[in-house]
């Protein structure tokens, strides 16, 4: 039923690579804080100021950024990955089909602020829509944000209305676009 990936990232023990300088710590804290599992890695020798916060998708945890951790690790950055509740080793805090992503939010905000700076922060799937939600609600003066195979987290078809509206109330624009995408050339 489990498979070795499972395993691995359960007893935080990735894998050394092979044939490479080896130069920083595995993990420089793995723990369970406030219901929230916490994992950063801490580069031997930093090379940016700026942090990189990693959130799971759904049905994964804080494990599933181990790989991109050392690698960014590796290259100078200081990175943090958390689970949410009922993910990785966070403990189950309400049942999952409870837990909306204004819910996974303020876990994420919380986690935000307890980091030395304003990070860059990167989502996978449901936590790409946090990302997004994140900026949208919270505060959107983050660096950067990554979205990796992400989903929306709103619709953006009020939002996108409104501003088509603005730039085209009488529905010029539609009409001619319409046309030429359906004009036929001889």
């Amino acid at each position: 039923m489990w498979g070795p990936l499972h395993r691995r990232a359960m007893l935080y023990q990735p894998l050394k690579p092979q044939g490479t300088a080896y130069d920083r710590k595995l993990f420089d804290s793995a723990a369970v804080e406030n219901g929230i599992e916490r994992i950063s890695y801490l580069p031997a020798r930093q090379r940016f100021s700026t942090p990189i916060v990693m959130q799971h998708g759904m049905w994964h945890g804080a494990w599933c950024w181990d790989s991109w951790q050392g690698a960014l690790a590796e290259f100078g950055w200081e990175s943090h990955s958390l689970s949410l509740p009922g993910h990785g080793r966070s403990p189950e805090q309400r049942p999952i089909r409870w837990c909306t992503l204004d819910y996974y939010l303020g876990f994420l905000s919380e986690f935000i602020e307890g980091v030395s700076s304003r990070p860059v922060l990167m989502g996978h799937s449901m936590g790409g829509a946090l990302t997004q939600r994140y900026l949208k609600k919270v505060r959107d003066d983050l660096p950067a944000a990554v979205l990796v195979a992400s989903w929306p987290s709103h619709s953006t078809f009020a939002s996108g209305l409104v501003d088509f509206m603005r730039l085209d109330p009488w529905g010029g624009n539609v009409e001619r676009t319409y046309a030429l995408s359906h004009a036929t050339y001889s």
